[in-house]
């Protein structure tokens, strides 16, 4: 039988995952900020391959209160505005899924 997988092995490969994802949306953030054409800045498929990621590892945030607009939910708009809504709305993805 082959040797396991432990969880600080498990652990640092999210973290390292986690880390990279972030660092790609914020490269693809800043291309789009700085002028770039929404179709140039963003390789789909990553974008699709973080959101499968998201999914498939069972992340989920604290819903914001519904009183007042957060800044992440300002930001997604002004994004999705700039992007011709090219965003993954995760939340419903997730339903989709039947995770959410």
């Amino acid at each position: 039988m082959g040797q396991r997988t432990t969880e600080s092995e498990v652990g640092f490969l999210s973290k390292l995952v986690t880390t990279l994802y972030t660092k790609k949306a914020e490269a693809i953030e800043k291309n789009i900020e700085d002028g770039m054409d929404v179709d140039m800045a963003v390789d789909h498929r990553v974008l699709q391959a973080m959101g499968k990621w998201v999914l498939d590892n069972g992340v989920f945030a604290a819903p914001d209160s519904q009183d007042t607009e957060s800044p992440l939910q300002a930001r997604l708009k002004e994004i999705q505005a700039r992007s011709g809504k090219m965003v993954l709305d995760f939340k419903k993805e997730a339903k989709e899924r039947g995770q959410g």
